[in-house]
């Protein structure tokens, strides 16, 4: 990362469930962490990491901004997993070295490799091929990948606007 301004954070694991639940928190949690502080060493101005909207606290039934983060241990390895990087991620900004930002993107959906499985291929596809009514109880929040890219770009131009 030497010589890089800028840093995008989007690795992980999204899925839900693995056999060995570790696996989400050396990835998705220890890898996060250890990447935003190789960004720092480097000298990188801004690190955008690429978290979850599961990291917040909701009633259920109740709508939900990015001001209430869960202060418990959320159900799933993965959830759990992107509470932590964040927790391991935010300690790397520091007052004139780098800036950290955190976006929070949904159930994200579209066009991926072909071999993995995807919301798109695994969910929604067969609801719209198999014409199966389909209402999730409090609902779904979906983006497509496209407008998750676009998110980042805010992210990324929040800073260099103001330069």
């Amino acid at each position: 990362m030497a010589g890089c301004e800028l840093v995008f954070s989007a690795m992980g694991l999204p899925e839900q469930w693995f056999a060995d639940e570790g696996v989400f928190d050396r990835v998705n949690a220890v890898g996060s962490g250890e990447l935003a502080r190789a960004a720092r060493e480097a000298g990188v101005r801004r690190f955008i990491h690429t978290s979850t909207n599961d990291v917040f606290h909701a009633e259920q039934g109740a709508s939900f901004d990015e001001s209430e983060l869960a202060g418990y241990p959320k159900v799933t390895a993965y959830e759990r997993s992107k509470q932590k990087a964040e927790r391991l991620v935010l300690p790397e900004r520091r007052a004139g070295e780098m800036e950290v930002v955190i976006t929070n993107p949904t159930a994200v959906y579209g066009p991926g490799p072909s071999s993995s499985h995807t919301l798109e291929n695994g969910l929604l596809r067969p609801l719209v091929e198999n014409k199966l009514p389909a209402l999730v109880p409090g609902g779904i929040g979906l983006v497509f990948v496209d407008g998750v890219v676009a998110g980042h770009l805010v992210a990324l131009l929040g800073t260099f606007a103001r330069k």
